[in-house]
């Protein structure tokens, strides 16, 4: 149990903070003692989630959305002209 444990919180880290080795610094010190008989299974789930979610994840084309086009505002005279008509 402690073991799925330790190997959930690397993984949710990795994936979360995109910090391989902070994640699996944090699990390993939440978990106390049991985190140091539990850190090979963690160092091998947190790069697992990392390569996953760097792999899975949008692309750098698809990440940012391009920003719209607001035309261009309207000078002063064509506004009253507008309303006048």
């Amino acid at each position: 149990m402690v073991a799925a444990v330790a190997m959930g919180i690397g993984a949710m880290c990795a994936v979360m903070l995109k910090l391989p080795m902070t994640s699996v610094l944090l699990a390993t010190l939440l978990l106390f003692s049991d985190g140091l008989a539990v850190m090979p299974l963690v160092i091998v789930a947190v790069v697992v989630a990392h390569v996953a979610s760097s792999r899975i994840g949008p692309t750098g084309s698809a990440a940012a959305p391009r920003p719209r086009r607001l035309p261009p505002p309207a000078r002063p005279n064509e506004r009253a002209d507008r309303q006048r008509s």
